[in-house]
This record gives structure tokens, C-alpha cells and sequence, in this order.
């Protein structure tokens, strides 16, 4: 039933997108071109309709039809996955307010929070359950708009997306957590909507989607409850949540200390992040996928790795592959002020926020 589910969630999806740029077509509904972003012309940005009208019908299909699933026990993340959904679908159509935005995404946070899927255990030590939840809520506020400021290339935010949701899918199957068929249905969902979104794209995935696939995979390795009770895995399970968002979160956490060192908005865009960082450098679109996907295919396999040994040594495998994301993305970040600092950037018109040196010439 799964492999059904799963076939229709990628025909549904891949079906849905030219019907939503036809529409968007109609009401000029296009993602605006700004100085911080890459792309140029007028390309939809309702995806995220697409990838979650076809994961939320196709799972329903599946709990109908499989009644161990039982879609009741995630009810509060259910509400909060439509808060998410709802919230960036509005500000793709009205444009909301980033004050309203945050609020909402709180309310969404909050569900989860007070549900039982919240952090029990860090390493050697059990958590409170007021600490458990907050840090579940944190950690989705961090995420949901980690995602959303990483969807800046083509395949990049989506690519992310299902290579972390796959790793779910594939040790939830291993495992036998009870979560992992949703895990499936949504891989089938993003890739329905990457064959629209392949470079050059003809379609966007909007906040509509980013924010729900970083929501998603936020609480992911909180939804595993398995038939025994996996101590090894509730060991590290916060170190996991960590590895597998690293490239999204150590971008964004890297670009709040960024303004606050420029004393700019907290929210204020630039082109610092790490595919901007990766173009000014001399990387081409596709380099940088490649680069970057190998990175997290690297992470997954970790993280898979450790879902199958024992407490300290999975825990010694995940803390050294996040420094060493670590130290990648300091290594990246000092490349390319050597580039801004030889005006020699590749990223025309602008360069790094972080390095006022004047404007490069182009190239």
C-alpha cells in the first residue's frame, strides 16, 4: 500500500504543477525578482500547493486503507503542519507581514510542544518535560524559517528536503517506527514537484512549501515510535535533529550573527548565504548541488549509520560530522572573502553583505 500511496503522491504532484503555473500565469502570482535573489523573470510560486495537497491526500489514502496508521496519535502535528501550510500559502498570495508570520508560526510550534513528541533525553541525561518541549518548539521556529531562507536556487531547498526525509523513511523502515510510511509519501511529493522545479524552473515552491518541509523534518526523528523503545536512538536524537538540518540551520544562525555584527534587521535579506556564497566564489548552478548534495547524502548516511550502532559511538559519529560541516562552512566563508577582497567575486552586481569593500567588477 505504501509503493500505491507513494505512486499516486508523484503523479499528483508532477500533475498539479503546470495546472498551478497556468493559474499563477492567470493571476500574475510570480515570486518577485529582488537584488537578493538569482533568478530573472516572471516564475510562479505556489508550489508548495502541489507538494502538500498531494502528501496530505495520499497519506489520508493510506490511513483509510491501513488501519495500524492511525492518524489520530499526531493530531497536534497535524494541526501545526496546516498552520505552517496555511500561513506560507497566504503570504505567497497576500504578502503577509513578517510579524503575523512568526506569530503564526509560534501557534503552529505550540501544538507541538504540547504534544507527545517532544525531547526526552540529551546524551546522559533525561529532560524535564518543560525542557523537552521547549526545545521542540525552538527548534521548529529555527527550522521551518531555516528552510525558507535556503530555497534560493533551483533543486536546493527541494533536494535538501528529500534526501533528509528519505533518511527518515529508510531507517523508519529498518526499524519499523510507525511513522515512516508518511516519510515515503513525501519523497513521492517532492519529487512530483522537482520535475517542474529543475533548472532552469519552471516553477517555485513559495513559503508554502519551504516552511512545511522544514516543519516536517524538524519534528521527523521525533516521530519513530517503534515497537521497543530505542534507547540508542532517544540517546542521540537531538544530535540527529541537528545533523540532519545542519546546512540549513548553521546558514541561517550564520546570517543572524551576520546582521546583528552589521547592526541590520534580524529578517533583512542578503546575498551572503551559502548558495550565494558558492556563486561568488566561481561555482555554477549545477556545482553547487553537487556540492552541496553530496554533503548532505553524506550526513544521511551518517545518520543512518548511527541508527544502527550503539549509544557513545553513534553519538561520537554525529558530533564529528557536524564539526566537520563546521568547518566546511568556515572554510567557505573565508574563500570567499579572499574573493570579495581580490575583486575577483563572480556574483555580479553584488557583492558579500559581510565585506564592504565596494563593488567587484563583473564578470
Amino acid at each position: 500500500m505504501i509503493i500505491i500511496c507513494s505512486a499516486i503522491a508523484f503523479v499528483l504532484s508532477c500533475g498539479l504543477c503546470p495546472l498551478i503555473i497556468k493559474f499563477c500565469n492567470k493571476k500574475q502570482l510570480f515570486d518577485e525578482v529582488d537584488p537578493r535573489k538569482i533568478h530573472t523573470g516572471n516564475i510562479p510560486r505556489l508550489g508548495g500547493i502541489a507538494i502538500n495537497v498531494s502528501f496530505i491526500a495520499s497519506l489520508a489514502l493510506f490511513a483509510v486503507f491501513s488501519p495500524e496508521f492511525n492518524i489520530k496519535d499526531y493530531w497536534q502535528v497535524a494541526v501545526g503542519f496546516l498552520i505552517i501550510f496555511l500561513t506560507g500559502l497566504f503570504d505567497d498570495l497576500f504578502d503577509l507581514s513578517a510579524k503575523l508570520k512568526f506569530l503564526l508560526q509560534i501557534v503552529a510550534a505550540l501544538f507541538v510542544a504540547f504534544s507527545p513528541y517532544y525531547y526526552t533525553r540529551f546524551l546522559w541525561w533525561e529532560l524535564p518535560h518543560w525542557v523537552g518541549s521547549a526545545g521542540i518548539f525552538f527548534w521548529i521556529l529555527l527550522c521551518v524559517n531555516a528552510y525558507n531562507l535556503i530555497d534560493g536556487l533551483d533543486w536546493l531547498c527541494s533536494g535538501l528536503s528529500i534526501i533528509s526525509v528519505l533518511t527518515f523513511a529508510i531507517c523508519g523502515l529498518l526499524k519499523k517506527w510507525s511513522f515512516y510510511p508518511a516519510m515515503f509519501i513525501m519523497v513521492a511529493s517532492i519529487a512530483g514537484f522537482m520535475v517542474w522545479n529543475k533548472p532552469k524552473a519552471k516553477i517555485f515552491m513559495g513559503d508554502s512549501g519551504s516552511t512545511t518541509l522544514g516543519f516536517l523534518i524538524a519534528i521527523a526523528p521525533l516521530l519513530n515510535q517503534s515497537v521497543a523503545y530505542d534507547h540508542a536512538y532517544a540517546f542521540n536524537q537531538i544530535l540527529i535533529c541537528m545533523l540532519v538540518s545542519a546546512i540549513p540551520t548553521i546558514d541561517v544562525l550564520a546570517a543572524v550573527i551576520r546582521r546583528i555584527r552589521d547592526k541590520r534587521a534580524i529578517f533583512s535579506p542578503d546575498r551572503a548565504h551559502l548558495h550565494h556564497k558558492l556563486l561568488n566564489i566561481g561555482f555554477t548552478h549545477t556545482t553547487i548541488l553537487i556540492c552541496i548534495y553530496t554533503i548532505q547524502i553524506f550526513i544521511a548516511l551518517m545518520i543512518c549509520l548511527t541508527v544502527f550502532t550503539g549509544k557513545t559511538i553513534g553519538g561520537a559519529i554525529i558530533t564529528l560530522t557536524y564539526i566537520f560541516v563546521c568547518g566546511l562552512f568556515i572554510l567557505i566563508h573565508y574563500v570567499n572573502l579572499r574573493v570579495n577582497e581580490t575583486h575577483r567575486g563572480f556574483l555580479e552586481d553584488h557583492p558579500q553583505e559581510e565585506h564592504k569593500i565596494g563593488d567587484h567588477h563583473k564578470k
